[in-house]
């Protein structure tokens, strides 16, 4: 079983297409107008406009374009490694890791997500995150490393007639990048409030 600080993000995902009745289209937004979003993939329209973008909040963006500022994100990387642990761990080293950031090691039944995160918004962290793997005498060579930028500060829940939500509204843990969980309470009580 996983342990309760983790989860597999791919098996939450495909249970909930398995158990939702929803049509869901991957597309990038390439304009909104009124309450029609439009896509390569055709043009969407409904009573309600939810942006769930993540921390780019497109649609928010195009209503409000001071919605997304650059001085309010943190930024990390991260990657999944064989490790047994059964602790979620936070590091804090500014002399030889990152000045302003934490390091992580986010147990997942036998792996761990460990990475690095800067509360300035710095994105050249591999330096730090290779010297950190070193001090758990993990390898750092051939890593599928992710991440991305993540909101610290609330932003507003609604951009002229478009409802915010999980990143783009800023629903995110700042400390730890958290931003699952978040988005899936905001998100539920969202859709029961349309």
């Amino acid at each position: 079983t996983e342990p309760l600080c983790t989860f597999d993000y791919s098996l939450l995902c495909a249970l909930l297409w398995q158990h939702g009745d929803t049509e869901f289209v991957l597309a990038p937004v390439l304009e909104l107008t009124g309450k029609e979003v439009r896509t390569p993939q055709g043009t969407f329209q409904g009573d309600f406009v939810v942006d769930a973008t993540g921390w780019r909040a497109v649609l928010g963006n195009s209503k409000r374009p001071e919605l997304v500022a650059r001085d309010r994100l943190n930024f990390g990387i991260e990657a999944t490694i064989t490790y047994e642990d059964d602790g979620l761990h936070f590091w804090y080293d500014p002399v030889r890791l990152l000045p302003k950031g934490i390091t992580w090691v986010f147990p997942a039944n036998g792996k761990a997500r460990i990475g690095i995160a800067s509360y300035l918004g710095a994105t050249r962290l591999r330096g730090g995150l290779d010297r950190f793997l070193g001090d758990l005498a993990l390898p750092s060579d051939g890593l599928g490393l992710h991440g991305g930028y993540f909101p610290h500060a609330l932003r507003h829940p609604f951009a002229g007639d478009v409802f915010l939500v999980g990143d783009a509204a800023g629903q995110c843990l700042g400390f730890s990048g958290e931003g699952i969980r978040p988005a899936l309470f905001f998100g539920t009580h969202l859709g029961r409030l349309i």
